[in-house]
This record gives C-alpha cells, sequence and structure tokens, in this order.
C-alpha cells in the first residue's frame, strides 16, 4: 500500500503543477478576505479573540473552497473507477488526504504570516501563533479530506459536503480560537497549549476513521462493477 500511497500523492502534487488552480484559488480567497479585514478594522482596535476567530475563519474558508474538489475532480474525469482498480480505497484516501493536508499547511502559514502583516495584529508569542495554524491547517486538511470522500457518487456532491463538514469544521473552530488567541496575547500560554493538543487529537482521529470509513462507503460508489 505505501508505493500506491506514494503514487497517488505524486499524482496529485504534479496534477497541480500543471494546473494551479487550487492553490491559487485557496490563495487568491485568502488574501481577498485578509485584505476585506484589514479595510474593516482600519482605525479599531478588536481584541485578540476576535483576531483569533478571524484568522480561523479565513483558514476555514480557503480550505472548503479548494480540498474537497481534490476527490470530486476524479468522478468528474471519470477516473476514480481506475484508481479503485489499481490501489486500495486506504492507500486512495491517505494518498489523496496527504496531499490536501500539506496544500492546506503551506496556504495557512502563508495567510498566517500575510494575516499578522495586515492588520498589524500583536504577535507575543510566535512558535505559539505557528503552531496553532500548522495543526488548525493539518486538522482541516484531513476533516474536508473525508468529506470530500464521503460526498463521492451524490448527486448534489458540494451540498452534502457542506452538511457533513459543518459537525466536523465547527468544533475545531472553537479550539483553534482558544489555541491562538493566547498567542495574541489573550488567555494563558497552558490554555493554548492545551487546544494544540485537541487538535492534534482531532486530526489524528480523521486520519484513524478516514480509510475505513471510505473502503465501506466506496463499495456503494455507483460506478463499481463487482
Amino acid at each position: 500500500m505505501s508505493s500506491h500511497f506514494r503514487a497517488l500523492f505524486a499524482k496529485e502534487f504534479l496534477a497541480e503543477i500543471r494546473n494551479q488552480s487550487a492553490w491559487l484559488s485557496s490563495a487568491l480567497f485568502g488574501l481577498s478576505s485578509i485584505v476585506a479585514i484589514a479595510f474593516s478594522t482600519f482605525n479599531q482596535n478588536p481584541t485578540p479573540t476576535q483576531h483569533a476567530g478571524m484568522l480561523t475563519i479565513v483558514l476555514v474558508f480557503a480550505a472548503t473552497v479548494t480540498l474537497p474538489r481534490v476527490f470530486m475532480a476524479e468522478e468528474e474525469q471519470q477516473t476514480f473507477d481506475f484508481l479503485r482498480l489499481i490501489a486500495k480505497p486506504e492507500a486512495i484516501w491517505l494518498g489523496k488526504a496527504a496531499y490536501c493536508t500539506v496544500q492546506m499547511v503551506l496556504n495557512g502559514l502563508v495567510l498566517a504570516l500575510l494575516y499578522s502583516v495586515f492588520t498589524k495584529v500583536q504577535v507575543v508569542n510566535y512558535p505559539l501563533y505557528f503552531g496553532a495554524t500548522l495543526l488548525e491547517a493539518i486538522a482541516l486538511g484531513v476533516s474536508l479530506s473525508l468529506c470530500g470522500s464521503i460526498a463521492l457518487g451524490a448527486s448534489s456532491r458540494w451540498l452534502l459536503t457542506t452538511v457533513i463538514a459543518l459537525p466536523l469544521v465547527l468544533p475545531q473552530i472553537a479550539i483553534s480560537i482558544g489555541a491562538i488567541r493566547p498567542a495574541l496575547g489573550e488567555g494563558s500560554v497552558s490554555g493554548g497549549i492545551q487546544n494544540l493538543v485537541a487538535l492534534l487529537g482531532f486530526a489524528i482521529a480523521m486520519v484513524t476513521f478516514g480509510p475505513p470509513l471510505s473502503k465501506v462507503l466506496w463499495k456503494l460508489y455507483p460506478g463499481k462493477q463487482d
């Protein structure tokens, strides 16, 4: 399975190098959101919790508009059946989820840096600030990978993805805010670290349930011919 995992990760990476639509869409959406926040908070003084909430929403929206498509593109291009012929469902899910996670981590760290520059928010603990962004990006990457894989084969794929994502993303938003705000000077560092651990646990849970759940659900995929 490891060879299939590496091959699928490389496939997604090479496809994005040729196309670059997902990276550009996520980056432009995130940058536009940050600029809008910077203009709307000009000459104002949002609290650290408000800044943490706004940054978290930027990360969530940047992930939502691009990551599920990594799975749905296979169905739109009618290549999903071929993938299942050459690789196990677990390898397919892990390879795509790993790519989604790497994409979100890179975008998330860049967006966090841009947010601190454009909004001029005072970061008092940079390791905690970027550590919280990193773990939130990882949690979003694997969570939305799970949502995209579950929605495969549905007639209203994007609507179903949104419905599935809601109960997974909402807890992450609260945890992410709790992890970021101490880095901006509100709350205790120990509380922020506890939220970091919670984000890590959330990501581990998604990686644990993702492969077996996809294996079961993809047996019901309409294009499967057994």
